[in-house]
């Protein structure tokens, strides 16, 4: 019997650990800009979109440039370090879970805050490209998390029913726009996003590994 439900993937912090090097570019673009941001309250920003960080930065350090213009200065540092590195793969237990979603059939997408071409550096960098045939970033839509927005569209691409879609998510924000699109999550406590609130999720662990099909469907009330 089909299996029906679909899944929506956030990208940092569940599908590759990037939230380190995001902090760290931003900190050291942040230190050319003439400013310091106390990582205390750097994990605030975890799961939003990047030019809603820098128009927060703007606001509070009277930046040059727009947020835009800011965010895709950084952005480009990002995707540098992802041109260039060697030898980066996907979070433990990532591939095994996709492997079993595709086997059971189960339709499956990439739902994050990063514009579409920071989703397509860094699947081409972990080698899931050829795995993720849909995908929805924030420049896609209007309002990026804690907004439900993102993950709506994912799932009307993927002709899923809101309803029916378990999301994973390592951020408080992912979890309450998940939560904000009726969706059911499931939180991935990852010790390199720390300072997250998961306690919206249906289901919360440590790692992806033994994740299958079975127990996501499990999750979904009846």
């Amino acid at each position: 019997m089909a299996m029906d439900f679909a899944v929506l993937f956030d990208m940092d912090g569940v599908l590759f650990d990037s939230e380190p090097i995001h902090e760290r570019i931003f900190s050291e673009y942040a230190e050319e800009l003439g400013f310091a941001f106390p990582p205390d309250e750097y994990v605030r920003l975890i799961g939003t979109s990047s030019v809603s960080q820098w128009r927060l930065m703007k606001e509070r350090f009277a930046l040059p440039g727009t947020p835009q213009e800011l965010s895709d200065a950084k952005m480009e540092r990002y995707k540098a370090f992802l041109r260039a590195a060697t030898g980066l793969d996907p979070i433990p237990g990532v591939p095994e879970l996709l492997a079993g979603l595709r086997t059971e059939d189960v339709p499956f997408a990439l739902a994050s805050s990063n514009t579409t071409d920071v989703i397509e550096a860094t699947l081409s960098a972990i080698g899931l490209t050829p795995l993720f045939v849909t995908y929805v970033g924030g420049n896609d839509v209007t309002v990026a998390k804690p907004a439900p927005d993102i993950f709506l569209l994912a799932a009307q691409r993927l002709g899923a029913d809101p309803a029916r879609c378990v999301v994973i998510e390592d951020s408080t924000n992912g979890i309450l726009a998940a939560r904000r699109a009726g969706m059911t999550p499931v939180g991935f406590e990852n010790p390199n996003s720390p300072g997250q609130d998961l306690s919206g999720a249906a289901l919360r662990v440590s790692t992806l590994a033994g994740l299958t099909p079975a127990r996501l469907l499990a999750l979904l009330p009846d």
